[in-house]
């Protein structure tokens, strides 16, 4: 009986235990995909939402230049190397709390404009 009672509670922390150690939930998992996120060299922007709205984000690149782009739903890859610059040098990204109606539109830090 006690032999039992003692199978059952290791049984028991053994589940918590591995239990624990999952994500929460898919929608815990699917956060940690949102936002800027590299694959070195190569930078990336996830734009995630269900209102299929579209919006801006500001591109920091090392030497403190910038760029702001029109980003749809979706994974955006961030460009550097087409516009002439080093892809490792993209240090971040971030939404600017600015809805947009022209995906690839860009906006650079000296007020050029250009489409991908």
């Amino acid at each position: 009986m006690i032999a039992r009672k003692l199978l059952v509670l290791v049984t028991a922390m053994i589940s918590a235990l591995a239990l624990g150690s999952l994500p929460a939930s898919a929608q815990d998992m699917s956060v940690a995909a949102c936002g800027f996120w590299k694959d070195s060299p190569k930078a990336y922007y996830t734009h995630c939402t269900s209102d299929g709205s579209k919006i801006w984000i500001r591109v920091d690149v090392r030497g403190g230049e910038w760029w702001d782009e029109c980003v749809p739903p979706g994974t955006t890859r961030l460009e550097a190397d087409f516009w002439g610059m080093d892809p490792g040098r993209v240090t971040n990204a971030y939404y600017k709390g600015i809805l947009c109606n022209d995906p690839g539109l860009m906006r650079f830090h000296d007020g050029r404009m250009a489409h991908r």
